[in-house]
């Protein structure tokens, strides 16, 4: 594996890693409104990763679209939906399920799966993925 792009904060940072074989095009990384957004391209696929930190309000102003047949969108959005197994909605998980209705996205996760990642920091495991 090797690095790919990487966002590096004070209290947290982003990261994607590729395996050895594979060609990236391009890759861009940037922060908008509070949100750490990284993609890149293959000769198959645009991967884009976004991170919301929980402070942070959601708003998303990166258009999803680009010129190959697949793209996903992963991300870790610090937000809740029922849809989503959580007990109740907030804000943030609205404006998420917004965006995935406005940019025909599917969820990939569902709320019986096993969690995906672990916080030590709450020694808790999270399911994500959209």
């Amino acid at each position: 594996m090797h690095l790919v792009i990487f966002h590096g904060s004070r209290v947290h940072g982003s990261a994607i890693y590729v395996r050895d074989k594979t060609s990236v095009k391009s890759s861009s990384v940037h922060s908008a409104d509070g949100l750490e957004i990284l993609r890149f391209k293959t000769n198959n696929i645009t991967i884009t990763s976004v991170y919301k930190p929980p402070p942070t309000p959601f708003k998303w102003t990166e258009d999803l679209s680009t010129d190959d047949a697949v793209h996903l969108a992963i991300g870790d959005f610090n937000s809740h939906s029922s849809n989503w197994g959580y007990s109740d909605t907030n804000k943030d998980g609205e404006l998420v399920e917004g965006l995935a209705l406005e940019g025909n996205l599917v969820l990939l996760n569902r709320a019986k799966d096993k969690p995906s990642v672990h916080s030590a920091r709450w020694r808790k495991g999270y399911i994500h993925g959209l």
